[in-house]
C-alpha cells in the first residue's frame, strides 16, 4: 500500500495502483507525491480547463420585448462569466451579452415571432447554443 499526496496534504494511505484524485480545480498546478516501502516519487501535472455544456433557455414574452431566463448547463471548467443570448429579428441574427442569469430583450417588434439561445463562457471558451425556444412580443 502507497502513500499519496496531492501538493503536500495525504488524500491516502493506503492506495493502490491505478489510483485517480476526484474533484480537481480545472486549469490548476498539482504535484502528486507517492512513497511506498521507502521508494518515493512524484509527478507534477495541470488540469485542463473545460468550455461549459450548453445552458437551457427560457422566454417569456409581454409587450414589446421578451424575458429570458438561463439555466447552466454542465460545468466541469472554470467558473461561468458570462452568457450571450442569441435571437433573432425577423431573419437578423442579433446578440446581447450578460452576465446574469436573467434579463430582458427589449425593443422589440409587436406580434413578431422571434428565436432565442443562450450560450455560456467559462475561461475555456463559449459553449454551444441552448436549444431554440420561440416567444412573440405583444403590442
Amino acid at each position: 500500500m502507497a502513500t499519496i499526496k496531492n501538493n503536500g496534504v495525504v488524500v491516502s494511505t493506503d492506495a493502490t495502483s491505478p489510483f485517480s484524485l476526484q474533484n480537481l480545480t480545472p486549469n490548476t498546478a498539482y504535484t502528486v507525491e507517492v512513497e511506498d516501502n521507502g521508494a518515493k516519487g512524484s509527478v507534477k501535472f495541470t488540469t485542463t480547463d473545460i468550455v461549459p455544456g450548453a445552458p437551457t433557455v427560457t422566454a417569456t414574452a409581454k409587450v414589446g420585448a421578451i424575458d429570458f431566463t438561463i439555466v447552466d448547463g454542465t460545468n466541469d471548467g472554470t467558473a461561468i462569466t458570462g452568457y450571450t443570448v442569441h435571437y433573432t429579428e425577423g431573419t437578423t441574427p442579433k446578440t446581447q451579452d450578460t452576465t446574469s442569469k436573467t434579463g430582458t430583450i427589449t425593443g422589440l417588434t409587436a406580434d413578431t415571432e422571434y428565436t432565442i439561445q443562450a450560450t455560456a463562457k467559462n475561461g475555456k471558451g463559449e459553449s454551444s447554443k441552448s436549444a431554440a425556444v420561440k416567444a412573440t412580443p405583444t403590442a
